[in-house]
Order: C-alpha cells, then structure tokens, then sequence
C-alpha cells in the first residue's frame, strides 16, 4: 500500500514536471517574426534570467538564433551569441517593441524584391534581420555569423574585462549599479578633457591642411568656427564607445544613444553651415584673381545662400527622422495639395527666376550705385527673392527680384567716367578780353588736373542770363568712386575761383541793378583793363605759382 502510494506521488511529480515544460514551450514560439524576437528577448529578461533554472531559459532564447543553416562553430556558441545579441541592442539603445514588429507568419519584404527577411537594426553600418526557414524565422544566417564581429563593433572597448569589474554585478539604484554611476562621473570628467584636446587637435590640423598660419585673418576666423562643432561631433561618437563600456539599461541606453543621435546631426549640421564661408572664401579669392571667369561677388553670395538652404534643409530631414517622425510620410501627405502650393508659390518662384536672370544678364553687381524709377543707392545685398538697395539717406529699399529685373537700371556703378556739368556766372562788365583770357585759364586749370578726360572736358561762353554771362563748364573725372569724384571736383572748382580772384573776374548773382548812364568820378569796381597780353601773363603766373598747384 506504502508502495503505491510512493508510485502515485511520483507519477504526479512526473505529471507536474511534464505540464510544465509543455507551458514553457508554449510560451515560445517561431512562426512569425514578432514571435522569434520575443523568445529570444522574453528569456533573457530579468523576470526569468532570477530564477534557479535561468540556463534552461537561455537555451529558449538560443532556439531564436538556432538557423538550419549556420556553421558548426556557430551553433555550438548560441546561447553565448543570444546573450550578446541582446547586450548589441542595449549597447545601440535599440528599444524592441514587440508590438510595432509584424506578427504575419507569411511577411515578405517589398523593398527586398520580396524576399521572406524582416530588417531589426539597419543603422551605423550594422545589419539585424530575420529569414524565414523551412516554415520558421529566424535570426538570419548572416547575423548570427556576424554577431561576434558586431558586438566587438558595438564594444571595441572592454573596460570591464581590463579592470577585472563585472559592472552589472552589486546593488541597484534607479536600475544602475555603484560602478556605473562611478562610470558616468568619471566620464563627465573625461569628456570636458577630451573636447579640450580634440578642439586642440582639430585646430592644429585644419590650420596646417589649409596653410594658415594667422588665426586674426579672414580664413583663420572661418577655420576657428568650425572646429569647435567638428571636434564636437567627433566628442559624440568617441562618448558612444565609452558610454556602451558602462552597459547601461536599456532604458537608459536608448535616451542616451537617441540623445547622441541628435546632437551629433546639430553638430554636422553647424558645422556645415560654417564650412560654406570658407567655400566662399575661396571662390571671391578665385574671382579675384581671374577677372574673367564667371566667378564674381554676386553669384559667390547665391552659392552660399543656396547651400546653406540645402545643409539646413539636409539637416533637419535627418533631425526629423532621428526623433522619430516620418518626414516622407509627410511629404507624402503634402504632394497632395502640389497644385494649391505651386500656385502660392507663383510669386516665389518668379522671384527665384528673376534672381537667375540678375545673375545672367549682370545689369548690376553688389556694391553698385543704381538709380531706377525714382529709388537711388547702392547695392547691399541679392537674395532669392529680392535685392536690398541702401540709400543716401541711409534706408534700405527692398524690391522684388520678379519686379527689379524688368525694370530700367541706370548703372552708376559701372562709369568708367563721372562728368559734371556746371555753369560759371560772371557780371555782364567784365571786358570781353578778360573774359576770353579766363575761360581760357579755366581750360588750362581742367588740362593740367591729372585725372580729368582732356578730350571730353571744355569751357565755353555759353548763355546771357538775366543777371549774368554764363560760361558752360563740363569735366569728365577718370573714376567711378563718387567720393574720389567730390574731392577732384573740389580741387578744380577751389582753382578757378582762386583764378577768379587773381585777374579780378566777379562772380554774379541775381540781383536787380539800376545803371546810370554817366556819373561824376564813377570808379570801375574791376582792376584797370589790361591787354590780353598782360592778363594772359597774369594767368601764367597764376598757373606757375605754389597755390595753383593742384
């Protein structure tokens, strides 16, 4: 009885044993992608891997890797590889989310000529997918070939190993152990001194590839700013090796690495940005020294603004998709409304077109003096849009490329002569000989200025005024500087009243003179008359003496 009893006990055991490999089993499975990632990461969780048998649920997880077609060497590592598997996704903060990860036992992959494979990780280079096989997924051949080669990609340091620390071995505080937090502070250190030394580094070696020596020159600034985000970026990617050494939760890990992702694409991107000003640089420096290429300041300008809208556009496309959004999708969505945006973008896209035909037909270049109906200034700026005059009154005047380029430009910028025009009025007594002799003299002072146009320079008894005789000045100065312009104008005109003062020739103004026909001891307001010999000595030695010399 004793015995049947011991029978009766041990079959129920028996029973109890087999029930409950048979739940185990059933908890894993392989018959669609979602559920070969979740028997491979489900037994490695914390929640089994405490238990007393946690090997057993390590080899579930293997059954994962357990392709028909691996080598030798790599089946008889699968429970190793299954562990470092996962360690791969915390290290790369890859956070599985079972539901997002299709359940179709008959999935197949479109963009793969559709092929039965199902992409886990596809980023920095690492490949993680599954196949399906004879009926079950699995992780691909490929992948669990690869995986050692992986993880030494992921961990290329192994600091725990040097040490002789198992980092994940002690209490837990918010998940973290006491050496990972000792980990995150010395690493806070270290990373204020590596961007010291990379920023050294990465200055040094940028000023010694472009041949600069002056940091205070025009390229010396542009290289300074962009070592400091360069050696930032390259800061990023080093953090990641080290922070993957502390092993962090993946919990943990995934903010950290989505952190990394981001900052590190603002980093390139400003650093691009910045990179465009030395482009520049040598685009005006090629420019200037070929004159005749098509390379010119208004068309290096629109090269910089163009690629500073792609690195900015570039730029944020890779920012949306590091956080998450479907930049396509929405792009997508947009190409819906394409007729009702190509329409509001009529007047933009004119304004584009008008920039390019600013750029082709050159009526004017930036730094330009221009006079159009009725706006007058320089030339400050040409954008895609529109063009931004500075005027003399020191406004700024911003018009519409689409409406500037089919306007009348008067180019004041591009005169390779100034003229001005004057009149010289003279009192209706001065004696026609003097008057002869300093129109003369008034040529000879326009003759003798070095940067007057003789050919197209003249002075002429032009007109009987009603107050005075107007004698017709015009000089053409050799300059397109208005400035330099007004101190040569300055020059002549102090010379011919200084001319004036010395033959005794007065200038008139508007006045009303009553003239009496004869007065007794009526004196001549003017010096005696002379012959036209004597004043054209006096007009010689006016032209010889030290105040006539211009």
């Amino acid at each position: 009885m004793k015995l049947l009893k011991l029978i009766i006990k041990l079959f129920i055991v028996f029973v109890l044993v087999i029930l409950s490999s048979l739940y185990t089993y059933a908890q894993w499975s392989l018959r669609s992608p979602r559920q070969t990632v979740e028997t491979h990461l489900k037994f490695l969780s914390e929640e089994y891997q405490k238990k007393s048998n946690a090997w057993r649920y390590t080899l579930y997880s293997s059954y994962a890797l357990n392709n028909p077609n691996l080598s030798q060497d790599a089946r008889n590592d699968l429970q190793n590889r299954a562990v470092m598997l996962k360690e791969i996704y915390e290290g790369l903060g890859e956070y599985i989310i079972f539901d997002e990860i299709t359940d179709n036992t008959s999935y197949v992959d479109s963009t793969r000529n559709n092929k039965s494979v199902y992409y886990l990780v596809n980023n920095l280079g690492i490949e993680i997918y599954l196949e399906k096989v004879k009926g079950n997924w699995y992780y691909s051949k490929e992948t669990v070939e690869n995986i050692p080669a992986i993880y030494q990609k992921v961990f290329p340091l192994h600091l725990e190993k040097l040490f002789g620390l198992d980092i994940n071995h002690g209490a837990k505080y918010l998940d973290l152990t006491m050496y990972q937090y000792i980990g995150l502070a010395i690493l806070i250190i270290v990373t204020f001194i590596l961007f010291k030394l990379t920023k050294f580094i990465t200055v040094l070696i940028l000023f010694r590839l472009f041949g600069e020596k002056d940091k205070n020159s025009e390229l010396g600034e542009f290289l300074s700013q962009i070592a400091r985000p360069l050696s930032l970026a390259f800061l990023v990617i080093f953090l990641r090796i080290l922070v993957r050494t502390l092993h962090l939760p993946l919990e943990y890990s995934y903010y950290v690495q989505s952190f990394f992702d981001i900052i590190q694409i603002i980093f390139f991107t400003y650093f691009a940005y910045k990179a465009v000003n030395i482009l520049g640089y040598y685009l005006d420096f090629w420019g200037q020294k070929n004159p005749t290429s098509a390379l010119n300041p208004q068309l290096n300008a629109l090269i910089r603004k163009a690629l500073r809208i792609v690195i900015i556009i570039i730029g944020t496309w890779f920012f949306t998709e590091s956080i998450g959004w479907n930049i396509t999708g929405v792009i997508a969505g947009l190409s819906l409304g394409g007729l009702a945006v190509a329409l509001a973008a009529q007047d933009t896209l004119k304004n584009v077109f008008g920039s390019m035909m600013i750029l082709v037909d050159k009526p004017f270049k930036i730094g330009d003096w221009i006079i159009t109906e009725g706006i007058e200034g320089k030339v400050e700026d040409i954008g895609f849009r529109s063009t931004r005059i500075r005027t003399f009154y020191n406004s700024l005047i911003t018009i519409s490329n689409a409406k500037i380029a089919d306007m009348n430009i008067d180019n004041m910028g591009i005169r390779q002569m100034i003229r001005y025009r004057t009149r010289i009025s003279i009192t209706y007594d001065t004696p026609p000989v003097l008057i002869d002799v300093y129109i003369n003299g008034v040529r000879r002072i326009i003759q003798n200025h070095p940067y007057t146009h003789k050919e197209n320079s003249f002075a002429f008894l032009n007109d009987f005024a009603a107050s005075s005789l107007d004698i017709l000045l015009i000089v053409h100065f050799i300059t397109s500087d208005a400035l330099q312009e007004f101190a040569w104008r300055q020059e002549v005109l102090l010379k011919i009243i200084q001319l004036a003062e010395h033959l005794g020739v007065r200038f008139a103004f508007p006045t009303s003179t009553l003239h009496v026909e004869s007065m007794i001891g009526q004196v001549s307001p003017h010096k005696p008359i002379l012959s036209k010999e004597e004043y054209e000595d006096n007009v010689r030695q006016f032209l010889n003496s030290k105040a006539s010399q211009i």
